[in-house]
């Protein structure tokens, strides 16, 4: 009876070597089978990794053109500002520009007055001068005649 059992468990053992073989062959299959899916995955993989750092490249790229505008942003920003801070300054110095012309303007028209008052009594001086000047010549010559007259006389008397 211990061959018989023996002779069946012979029969079982092989049963389940031949049962464990099929199911390590397919488990090899399937093993096979996912590896190839792994790799085609990982191909994959590789190809969204490349365009991933293609992407990374590029957005390095843009974020580096965005700072430089920036930093020339903020440099356009303080001058402006600085221009900004200088318009008070400007402005005051506008005004003191404006006083300025504004009195030398009221100081021109007062000159312009003086000018004319000057230039009515020196036109009439002028006048003046030239009325005695020519009552001057008048009595010179009448006073030039007069003595030819009598020097004229005298020479004539002998």
């Amino acid at each position: 009876e211990l061959t018989r059992s023996l002779a069946e468990l012979k029969g079982v053992m092989e049963e389940m070597g031949t049962k464990l073989g099929a199911r390590v062959d397919d488990h090899e299959r399937q093993l096979a089978e996912l590896t190839k899916q792994l790799q085609a995955i990982n191909a994959r993989g590789q190809s969204v990794v490349q365009a991933v750092d293609r992407m990374q490249q590029e957005l390095a790229s843009q974020v580096s053109a965005q700072g430089v505008r920036v930093e020339d942003q903020e440099r356009r920003l303080e001058e402006m500002q600085g221009m900004l801070e200088a318009v008070p300054a400007l402005q005051k110095g506008l005004a003191t520009a404006v006083e300025q012309s504004n009195e030398l303007t009221r100081s021109l028209a007062e000159l312009k007055g003086v000018m004319e008052e000057m230039g009515t009594k020196l036109g009439a001086r002028v006048d003046d001068h030239e009325r005695q000047l020519a009552e001057l010549t008048r009595q010179l010559q009448v006073l030039g005649n007069s003595q030819q007259g009598s020097l004229g006389a005298t020479t004539h008397s002998p």
